[in-house]
């Protein structure tokens, strides 16, 4: 006999919630729960057991069929297939319209006549942009400062708008709503002659590419689609040319949903969140380059660049910065042929 069966789902947060009721008597069914955990799997927990299902971003069929295959080989709901497939049927709905969309917003240090260049780039859902743009915009107002913010612009009259202008990053770091990653290469080992047809800045946008690709391309290409910002400079290259290799690269991953959506030039001039990842960035290169240590070395700096590694080692622990577990604050040290 055909049954008529309504399935009332709802989601909070990461977990998902659902309810069968059948209108000729089948009693209510345990709710099924789904959670995305930290390892790129939903978690669907059914009557009998929990499975865990791959989160990776394919297409909704294949999501539908992966579910109810690993659910019902489990064993988790053999005696209700037809609400398993259901909830796995929104789960999917939800994996794939819920692919948020990442921003990146990158740029460099230490660039020129210094030991160690630093790339480094801060990502955050781009839901939460208007929100720590108006953080911002509030630490700015406090402090009736409008100008551009740059490491090599920190002064002792504004250390303390330094110190709330970083802060308002390792708040929402602290919570998972920002993260930082940045390498340093020796620029001693580079050979633009050898590797790069004699041109610097062939050179640069294959650091770029290293670390849009490995930092976070890999880290968060199977969740979110991926749009990147970096600080506009003069150059003959325009980073679009890197979004379809990129992608060609996370394919080889298992990463199939080219998350690189774009990559362009933004003023940083007109962009906050370029301008406090310029901080993070300026703090990486003057603390490997030992530039606190050289005589003279104005106090301010020291004062701002021992915060920010404070907070990072605070928000981090109990890993160091350049461990391969650290997420929320992480440093790469970058070598040519090891990645």
């Amino acid at each position: 006999m055909f049954r008529r069966f309504s399935y009332a789902i709802s989601q909070t947060g990461s977990l998902i919630f659902g309810e069968l009721k059948c209108e000729l008597g089948w009693r209510m069914a345990p709710l099924p729960r789904a959670r995305r955990t930290r390892g790129d799997y939903w978690e669907v927990r059914f009557w009998r057991g929990t499975a865990r299902i791959s989160a990776y971003p394919v297409a909704c069929s294949r999501f539908v069929g992966s579910c109810a295959e690993r659910v019902l080989a489990a064993g988790c709901y053999e005696q209700r297939p037809r609400c398993c497939v259901v909830f796995c049927q929104y789960l999917a709905l939800i994996h794939n319209s819920g692919m948020s969309t990442f921003h990146v917003y990158a740029d460099e240090s230490c660039a020129n006549d210094h030991r160690y260049m630093v790339l480094g780039g801060v990502t955050l859902n781009s839901a939460l942009v208007p929100d720590i743009l108006r953080r911002l915009e509030e630490v700015r107002e406090r402090h009736n400062t409008f100008g551009e913010v740059k490491w090599t612009k920190v002064s002792k009259s504004k250390l303390d708008f330094y110190r709330e202008y970083v802060d308002v990053f390792f708040d929402a770091s602290a919570v998972d709503e920002m993260h930082f990653c940045a390498l340093y290469v020796d620029t001693s080992t580079f050979n633009h002659h050898k590797y790069n047809g004699g041109k610097r800045d062939l050179g640069f946008n294959k650091l770029i590419y290293q670390l849009m690709l490995h930092k976070f391309g890999r880290r968060y290409g199977r969740t979110h689609d991926l749009h990147v910002y970096l600080d506009d400079r003069t150059t003959k290259h325009d980073p679009e040319q890197m979004r379809p290799m990129l992608n060609s690269d996370l394919a080889k991953w298992g990463i199939i949903g080219q998350p690189f959506k774009r990559l362009h030039f933004r003023d940083s001039k007109a962009c906050d969140l370029i301008q406090l990842n310029d901080l993070l960035v300026g703090t990486v290169g003057f603390k490997r380059n030992l530039h606190d240590k050289i005589p003279g070395c104005a106090p301010h700096k020291i004062a701002l660049g021992e915060h920010i590694v404070r907070r990072a080692l605070q928000n981090e622990a109990p890993h160091r910065l350049n461990s391969a577990a650290a997420r929320r604050f992480a440093v790469w040290p970058f070598r040519f042929g090891k990645g």
